[in-house]
């Protein structure tokens, strides 16, 4: 038995309207509303796309070795995204169309101008400070101290997404490793200590990307309760883990379309963790099957048990 488990950030879209506009300028501004919210739409969805499709990639390659134990799949999609987003803003020619194929963004339905922006406006909603739930995402650019990036290039990333740009000395790639690791260090609380083991010698640009998330469950876990049990990752391995028990009652649906069943942890202010357990011996079909489609079809099908 081996556990899936998908953590899903869903972003609200929020307008609103001034009745004290004149209609003129109301309708200029509805219209401008209207194309962010769609390039807004579009960079969700997007962004789901791309993340589904990188994670199904990732869990086949990871399933081909079969002599090597399994392996734990870890990943923020957005995280990803976002920084070849920030890549777009200096791409060119076949590159540039590359890494809008890739991020599934290569639509004609917004501009790219749009998209960008609402990159910037998802980080902003992402970060928003709320009570019980800390998300803090945050880019930035360490380039090699002899070059000079085009301003509006360096404009684009401090204003869009908000990326800090800090000149690095690569030819010391020890340095220059230590230097970036305290750098994510101490934006994460030091969650994450080690980012880059050694940077190769011909290093001139690292772009990183960090995630902070730290949430409070709606309903606790007794610590009193967690004790060392079996966890079965496939047939053939067992490993000693400890586990969190707790009664009470939860949103649980058992999928007719995919070996699994799927259950909601839900945080304070409005987030939640979905996990989802495969039949035994599945966890392959689940992982092929994972889609925006199928989150959907489980958060539709909830029953509270």
């Amino acid at each position: 038995m081996k556990f899936l488990l998908i953590l899903l950030l869903l972003i609200p879209v929020i307008t609103a309207s001034d009745e004290h506009k004149s209609k003129s300028k109301e309708s200029h501004e509805d219209a401008e509303g209207g194309k962010k919210a769609q390039a807004l739409k579009e960079a969700v969805k997007g962004n789901t796309e791309f993340a589904f499709n990188f994670f199904r990639h990732l869990a086949s390659v990871s399933s081909q070795g079969k002599d090597s134990p399994p392996k734990n799949i870890v990943l923020s999609p957005f995280s990803i995204s976002s920084a070849f987003s920030m890549l777009l803003l200096g791409a060119r020619s076949k590159t540039h169309q590359e890494i809008l194929e890739g991020l599934s963004l290569n639509n004609k339905n917004s501009t790219e101008s749009e998209l960008h922006q609402a990159y910037s406006t998802l980080l902003h909603l992402l970060n928003e400070p709320k009570s019980s739930l800390q998300v803090d995402i945050g880019n930035a650019l360490f380039v090699q101290q002899t070059l000079t990036l085009l301003k509006c290039f360096e404009d684009d990333l401090k204003n869009l997404y908000h990326a800090e740009i800090r000149k690095t000395n690569f030819n010391g790639p020890q340095e220059a490793t230590k230097e970036v690791n305290e750098y994510v260090k101490n934006k994460t609380e030091g969650k994450i200590k080690e980012l880059v083991k050694e940077f190769p010698a011909d290093t001139k640009l690292a772009l990183v990307n960090y995630v902070l998330f730290k949430g409070k469950w709606q309903d606790t876990f007794n610590a009193a309760f967690t004790s060392t049990r079996k966890f079965k990752v496939d047939k053939n391995t067992t490993v000693d883990v400890p586990m969190m028990r707790r009664t009470g009652q939860y949103n649980i649906y058992r999928d007719t379309k995919l070996p699994c069943t799927v259950v909601e942890l839900p945080y304070k202010d409005n987030a939640s963790m979905i996990i989802a357990m495969a039949n035994p011996g599945k966890i392959h079909v689940v992982e092929q099957g994972l889609s925006a489609e199928t989150i959907q079809r489980w958060r539709t099908s909830w029953r509270k048990t």
